[in-house]
């Protein structure tokens, strides 16, 4: 739905089922003219069942019940269940036929991709970028944020010259999880801290910088909310002076996504003014327009959870929504007959907000597994060390170990149609042999109880169509914990959440809208009391604007 307000100064703006007849925004809002340019949806990243788990009873080595399992020589013992085509030779550890669902619902073969289609607020997100508008969009957790980013990334490239459409968010692992760069990067002004001037001698004495600038026809810019409105402003001077323009950001077509109630910018300590990027003074005139997705698809039928997320975002904590913060604190997963026959056999990813943590979890955990640990080192490529730096935040490890019975995470989107998707979490019940590039593949049962052998998977990252780096691996990570800052953009069945030490704004909200059910929230430690659970006053002013024009 698009909106104006303080923060939109188009006074013309107005939703497409408010103009009226002859008007001139006719045919720039018309949603059913528009769409018939939308062409089919290129490499969706969301299920139609997305956020929902199949229930079937998935066995494990751990429970009590615990099946044997064999050793098998495919080319003597052929399974009743062949778990991919992928696996030759010799399978270690495979769990015995007898324990696994029957082969036409377990086995995770090659399929057609499932059809999505675009709810009516995020339509109205592509029918804007087709028309080469400038904007802001935004919704909650779950919504289809960064499914929607792809859809408009290739509709620009559809209709511009795919060099001149630039993919940046504010982070590093942001940026890797969208296949772009950061946004210092692309602009070539390093932390951009400097002077504006002296920002701009730089990116005029940089060649490459200078021509991305120049080539630019639109520039997207993912969490922008971890922005800083100087940053902003910087960056907008730059792109006027650079091109020769005095049209706002250079005449550069700009999309800006991301939740202002979730992860804030990191100020330094030498900033005075700590404006939030829509505070920026130019912000007006770049993004006169705004849409707000309100579809929620992560926990699409448990609306109770929809509206705890809810007032956890704004920070308005009812008593009802207390009680069940409380009930969650109390969740106890090995008598809770509901959780039971879904996702008993794995156990709840542990989310913290501290990486150090993490990382002395999951080696603490594989630690205790018997057997050898099997290594995968990262295959990278970059054309230069700058951007081979970039594959520091790459979502796909540089170092990866495994054992059996690990328990995992994928880290990419394998079959829409199997719900194998960034954020399903499994464990290693074998390895096959050897392949041509010498790895042992891992071959995992995930929670909905499909088998699938995992190999290396590419991650790439362009600057306008230019590939400049890319990083070959197995799309997995250990799954006992994970980072809150990690788990952005991930959906997740069954998580524990510590909200003890939570230390910055939106923190909270964006661990506990991770989960896709109130069911498979378990909150360990102490609720966050006080300004823990409240947004910035200044965000909630700046939505409360925006909420009054829908």
């Amino acid at each position: 739905m698009s909106v104006t307000s303080p923060y939109f100064t188009n006074k013309n703006t107005v939703a497409s089922d408010q103009i009226e007849e002859g008007s001139p925004l006719l045919k720039k809002r018309c949603v059913e003219q528009v769409s018939a340019t939308i062409d089919s949806i290129i490499e969706p990243s969301l299920p139609k069942s997305y956020g929902k788990c199949r229930k079937q009873k998935s066995p494990h080595p751990r429970v009590k019940k615990m099946k044997e399992i064999k050793h098998v020589h495919l080319a003597q013992q052929k399974p009743e269940v062949t778990p991919d085509k992928t696996i030759l030779g010799l399978v270690t550890s495979f769990p015995s036929t007898s324990t696994l669902a029957p082969p036409t619902s377990t086995i995770a073969q090659s399929s057609k991709p499932a059809e999505i289609t675009l709810s009516s607020d995020q339509q109205l997100v592509v029918n804007a970028a087709a028309l080469g508008e400038s904007f802001f969009y935004t919704g909650p957790a779950g919504t289809g944020k960064s499914f929607v980013l792809k859809v408009v990334t290739n509709k620009l490239k559809e209709n511009k010259p795919p060099r001149s459409v630039f993919i940046t968010a504010s982070t590093g692992v942001a940026a890797c999880n969208i296949g772009g760069t950061t946004l210092h990067s692309f602009a070539g002004v390093g932390l951009g801290t400097k002077d504006v001037n002296d920002l701009i001698k730089i990116v005029m004495q940089n060649k490459c910088a200078r021509s991305r600038w120049k080539i630019a026809t639109a520039l997207v810019i993912d969490e922008v909310s971890m922005i800083s409105g100087e940053l902003f402003d910087k960056l907008e001077y730059i792109a006027r002076v650079v091109r020769g323009s005095s049209q706002p950001f250079g005449g550069i077509q700009i999309i800006l996504c991301g939740d202002f109630f979730q992860l804030p910018p990191v100020f330094s300590k030498d900033t005075t003014d700590h404006l939030l990027c829509f505070e920026a003074k130019t912000w007006k005139s770049v993004v006169p327009d705004c849409y707000q997705l309100n579809t929620i698809f992560r926990q699409k039928g448990d609306q109770t959870f929809v509206n705890l997320l809810n007032e956890v975002r704004s920070g308005v904590i009812s008593d009802m929504t207390w009680r069940l913060l409380e009930s969650c604190q109390r969740r106890n997963w090995s008598t809770d007959k509901e959780l039971s026959d879904e996702t008993s056999t794995i156990e709840a990813t542990q989310l913290f907000p501290h990486r150090e943590i993490v990382e002395t979890t999951n080696n603490a955990r594989l630690k205790q597994l018997e057997g050898e640990i099997v290594c995968y080192e990262a295959q990278d490529f970059a054309t230069a060390d700058n951007f081979k730096k970039l594959l520091e935040h790459d979502r796909l490890p540089a170092h990866l170990e495994l054992k059996l019975n690990a328990q995992v995470l994928l880290l990419k989107n394998l079959d829409l149609s199997r719900e194998l998707v960034n954020g399903s979490v499994g464990f290693v019940i074998g390895f096959a042999s050897q392949n041509i590039e010498g790895d042992q593949l891992p071959i995992v049962q995930f929670r909905n109880g499909y088998v699938r052998t995992i190999s290396r998977e590419e991650s790439s990252i362009e600057i306008g169509s230019e590939l400049v780096a890319k990083r070959k691996q197995i799309p997995l990570t250990l799954a006992w914990a994970l980072s809150i800052h990690k788990s952005q953009g991930m959906t997740l069945s069954k998580v524990e959440i510590n909200l003890a030490n939570v230390f910055a704004e939106g923190q909270a909200y964006v661990a506990l809208s991770r989960v896709t059910s109130l069911k498979g929230l378990k909150i360990s430690g102490d609720l966050p009391k006080g300004s823990k659970f409240q947004p910035n006053p200044k965000v909630l002013k700046f939505y409360e604007q925006i909420q009054q024009l829908l």
